[in-house]
């Protein structure tokens, strides 16, 4: 009678065991798998903002009537803008994608220039959270207007066309349209 006892006890016994190691397993995995996961992001949000500024560019240089479509521009995390207006409704001529990450990309409050795309960890009131910036500033290059039904931020898939209108602002810089749809 006691053997039969036994074998139940020593089953609950392992049950209780691997359930343990399992949890042990996943409380200290996925707080690393989230890291690398927000650090991917990263990347492939800066690899979209260098598309982004080299169509720019490549607009900008080959004069009026140039245009070039990306589609579909997707930003899968965190939120795009686009010449955000200020309270005076003058644009700031920034491209900016913003997101929360847990992942120390690089040394907070520190800008990083990789090439035309300026990097920026900030901290945020919440400990091992912060916001990473990635920004394009075409302020001293060209005037960047914003054609869209749709406001700032811009997140999710859509389609971005880039257009040298021919124009020029009041300080010569040539206008560029980005269209989003």
């Amino acid at each position: 009678m006691k053997k039969k006892g036994d074998i139940w006890v020593s089953a609950v016994l392992y049950i209780a065991l691997g359930v343990i190691a399992i949890t042990v397993i996943l409380a200290a995995g996925l707080p690393l798998i989230q890291k690398m996961k927000d650090r991917n992001t990263v990347a492939q949000s800066k690899e979209l903002m260098l598309v982004l500024d080299e169509t720019i560019r490549r607009v900008a240089s080959e004069g009026p009537g140039s245009q070039r479509q990306l589609s579909p521009f997707v930003v899968k995390v965190g939120q795009l803008y686009i010449d955000e207006k200020d309270a005076a409704g003058i644009g700031s001529n920034i491209v900016d994608w913003k997101s929360e990450t847990s992942a120390l990309v690089m040394e907070p409050e520190i800008d990083k220039k990789e090439g035309n795309l300026i990097v920026r960890l900030e901290e945020t009131h919440v400990e091992e959270v912060y916001e990473v910036n990635l920004k394009l500033d075409y302020r001293e290059f060209l005037d960047i207007n914003l054609v869209s039904e749709f406001g700032n931020p811009f997140t999710g898939e859509f389609s971005l066309l880039i257009k040298n209108t021919g124009k020029f602002d009041d300080a010569g810089l040539p206008t560029i349209d980005v269209m989003v749809s």
